[in-house]
């Protein structure tokens, strides 16, 4: 039984490309964290039970994101949302996390997307559903993460 709970609260990631071309948003990592202070920065949390009330930190990596030039700066455009299901599918609630453009003095290609989230509720599975979205290119792509709330 341990072992079908485990693989369910996996990291199952789906990549949706809008438009044509090879992909180029990759998903590098997208795990729960104790605490987050930037990109390759965090401590990955070693449980996926929460109790109901405590701020969950998720961190979410992204390579692949257009960087274009901007006179002697580059501009790129990380977009996320989230979005919390129950165990039955029902949709608790969305919000979008990262939506403004960036502009960097060099070429921004990997993000740190982390987000918090506070739930309460049923005990029970519930289901973190990402959309991350190139806003230049219009690329998205899709993740999920699985965790129990007692």
């Amino acid at each position: 039984m341990l072992k079908k709970c485990l693989f369910f609260f996996l990291l199952a990631a789906t990549f949706v490309v809008a438009g044509c071309g090879q992909p180029d948003l990759k998903l590098v990592k997208a795990e729960f964290a104790e605490s987050v202070k930037g990109l390759n920065d965090y401590v990955a949390a070693e449980k996926t039970t929460f109790k109901s009330g405590e701020t969950i930190n998720v961190y979410v990596q992204i390579q692949g994101f257009q960087s274009n030039p901007d006179d002697d700066k580059f501009t790129s455009w990380p977009m996320e949302t989230i979005k919390v299901r129950d165990n039955k599918g029902k949709l608790i609630f969305t919000q979008k996390v990262f939506s403004d453009m960036k502009t960097y003095d060099e070429k921004q290609t990997e993000f740190a997307l982390p987000f918090q989230v506070t739930l309460t509720g049923e005990k029970g599975p519930y289901r973190i559903e990402g959309i991350v979205e190139d806003g230049i290119t219009g690329e998205r792509l899709t993740f999920e993460l699985g965790l129990i709330l007692e």
